[in-house]
């Protein structure tokens, strides 16, 4: 999403004439939809509205894409790569460093987003908790922590959310019998979220900003991977769950994003080396998926234990590993005939 957001507002705003206002109203009326989404999704199996969660998947892939392209809309200046750049220039180091420099007021609010993050985990004192606790509560130490989950991100979305409207079955529950509820598509963790999403931008504005220097775009992704995963080491101690901030995807923590980012940027290079640069790979059947992705994900959502989509199967690893495998298989499947019938649908 990220690296789409990056290009599509570089292709708006270079447009003549561009009406910032007017793009904006179309990220609003998008991210509003996302959410929308998400709502009728959490009401698929009957809920009254005084329990309806209110956060989702789709709720949070709408505040990411908001808050990001909002970003990116407000604070744009475009970047000319041309002719005329020449060898001098390119010697430069600050030529390679352009896709930080020129977008410094990006990189101002996303991290006045993460410091409001760290100052909430780390500052709020959490009745029952304490301050920076990351743990599960219930017979997480002992049960020292038993009426407390995630800490202050549990916290503050009880706080905004409503506690009848958070997610009631958190997979901590399995293990340490706890008993509160907690979002893990919540408020706190939205903001690790958007990190993911600015991260994705930066990824794409690499290749507007180094147009046509294939081998450039791939080394700078490859150096993003290793910066990503060298914070991601120093900021858990090279410990994912007693470090100072542990890496936990309930909690959506920011050396989590990071991890993400750093295999996501690894990938992109892989899979653009393959796909633009070498031709090797064409990137089907996987491409059919992505023209269509809300369909795909609504329909899974809504049809993901119906035949023939899933059954029943052994509680094993290697039958579970068959049917997920034969699910992502369906889909790509319905994915091709909407392309061949040319049933699309975007936001």
């Amino acid at each position: 999403m990220g690296v789409g957001i990056a290009l599509s507002t570089n292709a708006l705003l270079k447009k003549p004439n561009p009406n910032k206002w007017d793009i904006f109203k179309k990220i609003f009326v998008r991210s509003v939809k996302m959410f929308i989404i998400g709502i009728m999704l959490n009401s698929r199996f009957g809920v009254k509205l005084v329990d309806l969660r209110i956060m989702g998947v789709m709720q949070r892939i709408g505040i990411c894409y908001f808050v990001t392209a909002s970003i990116e809309l407000v604070f744009f200046r475009e970047f000319k790569e041309s002719a005329a750049d020449d060898e001098e220039r390119r010697k430069s180091w600050k030529y390679y460093l352009n896709d930080i420099i020129a977008p410094w007021r990006q990189w101002l609010a996303m991290s006045a987003l993460l410091l409001i993050w760290f100052l909430v985990v780390f500052l709020v004192d959490v009745p029952d908790c304490g301050r920076g606790y990351f743990g599960p509560g219930g017979l997480d130490g002992y049960g020292k922590y038993a009426k407390c989950i995630g800490g202050a991100t549990g916290y503050i979305d009880e706080l905004i959310l409503g506690r009848s409207h958070l997610y009631s079955r958190p997979t901590p529950a399995k293990i340490y019998k706890t008993a509160e509820p907690f979002d893990p598509e919540g408020i706190m963790g939205s903001i690790s979220s958007i990190l993911l999403t600015f991260l994705g931008v930066q990824a794409g504005r690499i290749l507007f900003f180094y147009d046509k220097r294939q081998y450039l775009h791939i080394v700078k992704w490859l150096a993003w991977s290793v910066v990503c995963l060298i914070l991601f080491f120093a900021l858990t101690q090279a410990d994912m769950t007693n470090g100072w901030i542990p890496a936990n995807k309930n909690l959506w923590t920011p050396t989590f994003t990071l991890l993400t980012a750093s295999s996501a940027f690894l990938l992109l290079a892989l899979f653009y080396f393959l796909i633009d640069v070498k031709s090797i790979w064409t990137g089907n059947p996987f491409i059919y998926p992505g023209m269509n992705s809300i369909i795909i994900y609504c329909s899974h959502s809504l049809f993901k234990y119906v035949l023939p989509c899933q059954w029943l199967v052994a509680n094993t690893h290697a039958a579970q590993f068959y049917m997920a495998l034969w699910g992502m298989i369906y889909w790509i499947l319905i994915s091709i005939y909407l392309f061949h019938k040319k049933i699309f649908y975007n936001l």
